[in-house]
């Protein structure tokens, strides 16, 4: 009790202390946060520009993008994260008591309802409904992380009736999607269904060397963007082999049908 207690004081306080000093036109950058800063300044001026008010987050793990969000973005609307491992949720779950607009869900998001057999890995962020594939990398510390420790059977479900529950009980607005489901993502946005429509823009990861075996390929994913009616604003790298090639990207779109153009 007295733990779980000290690690929400310390959530508040940092969260208190990147907020007071933004507030003053600064930004507290630890060095570890140097390698996404373009991310956040191209996600805080697009948030900006199109007015962002819920950001969905399937593939939560313990609730790091919310502090990416919080902290780095500097968004205060909601925030609805989706975690299908137990013992990862029970974490994200605690984690979330200290912030009255973040949600959280114990499931996968996919294209259908139902139950199905995840496989939980060594590290538990590369979690995936796929097989990891363990040659396509030089020497990544990815390969030792990507291995299966154990199966779980979890609940899935779709954003075509996630969105519409959301919206009867909370003020959700103007969304943006981030799915980070290791191979999965395809499978998040045909669960969207006519709700895909609804969402302003998103943030997805597209692999060039794939870790997982029959994951969509680069050229698949930036396809189905675009089928979807989603264009490309920012590529931005998230990891890479000892070669210095480019192992996946986070691409972040927006909704040609939905979005606000300046004047």
């Amino acid at each position: 009790m007295r733990h779980e207690l000290s690690q929400r004081l310390r959530g508040k306080f940092k969260d208190c202390l990147y907020r007071g000093i933004s507030d003053v036109g600064y930004r507290l950058t630890p060095r570890s946060y140097l390698a996404d800063i373009e991310m956040w300044y191209h996600l805080r001026k697009l948030f900006a520009r199109q007015g962002i008010n819920t950001v969905l987050d399937v593939g939560a793990n313990e609730g790091q993008y919310r502090n990416f969000l919080r902290r780095r973005c500097g968004f205060n609307g909601w925030i609805v994260s989706f975690e299908p491992v137990r013992s990862v949720f029970e974490v994200l779950k605690t984690k979330a008591k200290v912030d009255h607009r973040w949600l959280t869900f114990n499931c996968a998001i996919g294209s259908q309802r139902g139950r199905c057999e995840l496989n939980v890995m060594r590290d538990t962020h590369f979690s995936s409904f796929l097989d990891p594939l363990q040659t396509n990398v030089h020497r990544s510390n990815i390969i030792e992380k990507n291995v299966v420790e154990r199966r779980e059977t979890v609940e899935v479900q779709c954003l075509s009736d996630i969105i519409p529950w959301l919206s009867r009980r909370y003020p959700i607005g103007r969304i943006y999607l981030k799915t980070d489901t290791q191979g999965h993502d395809l499978e998040v946005l045909r669960g969207a269904r006519g709700e895909l429509n609804t969402i302003v823009a998103l943030q997805i990861e597209v692999p060039v060397k794939p870790v997982y075996n029959v994951m969509p390929t680069f050229s698949q994913m930036i396809d189905a963007l675009a089928v979807y009616g989603f264009d490309v604003t920012g590529m931005f790298v998230v990891s890479r082999d000892e070669l210095m090639r480019v192992i996946e990207f986070d691409c972040v779109a927006v909704n040609n049908k939905m979005v606000s153009r300046p004047s």
